[in-house]
């Protein structure tokens, strides 16, 4: 987001979708607003996680 660049940008850069994108800045923005800070520090982690779905006998 400091960089200005664009969603599809930024999905590209860390190997997400866009969707993925745009639902990590949003959630990056709401907990600066929460803290009421302007700036992150620290580590951040993040991890992928993945359930398995089947749509075997549904019509």
């Amino acid at each position: 987001m400091l960089e200005r660049k664009s969603l599809p940008e930024t999905a590209e850069e860390v190997g997400v979708s866009i969707p993925t994108a745009f639902n990590w800045r949003h959630k990056v923005l709401s907990a600066l607003k929460k803290n009421k800070t302007d700036k992150l520090s620290g580590l951040l982690e993040v991890d992928d996680t993945f359930f398995l779905h089947s749509q075997k006998r549904q019509s």
